[in-house]
């Protein structure tokens, strides 16, 4: 970039401090200014991801279970055990469902990733994804 630069401002031969003075402080290259928004893209997009995690774990930890109950013992076995299999099978369907979600989150941050590449790439200074 900076030797394209130069060459097309018919410019071959430049010592640092001039070089410095003239281009890096005053015209192209806002470093800070460009990584800050870059970084700032980035770090909201991972929140969002570990922010999605966290949620789905409470919602695991957190989600009714099938009580068993009946009369007499073996009553009292019997529904125990109904509850266990209906909490084993609502288990494994939760535990789909967020396996699912999270393939998909991870695509949708994945893809928010490489829009934040994409965009440093074109050199546009505009680095925002929208989240």
């Amino acid at each position: 970039m900076i030797n394209g630069v130069l060459m097309n401002l018919k410019i071959y031969d430049i010592d640092a401090r001039q070089f410095f003075e003239e281009f890096y402080q005053r015209r192209y290259f806002h470093w800070e200014e460009d990584f800050g928004e870059v970084q700032d893209s980035y770090m909201s997009i991972r929140l969002k991801q570990k922010q999605l995690d966290e949620y789905r774990t409470m919602r695991r930890q957190t989600r009714s279970r099938w009580v068993g109950g009946g009369f007499g013992i073996g009553g009292a076995l019997k529904g125990a055990a109904k509850a266990g299999a209906m909490n084993m099978a609502s288990g494994a369907l939760h535990g789909l469902f967020n396996a699912g979600a999270k393939v998909l989150s991870m695509a949708d941050e994945s893809n928010k990733k490489s829009s934040l590449y994409r965009n440093a790439k074109s050199g546009r200074r505009n680095m925002a994804v929208s989240l």
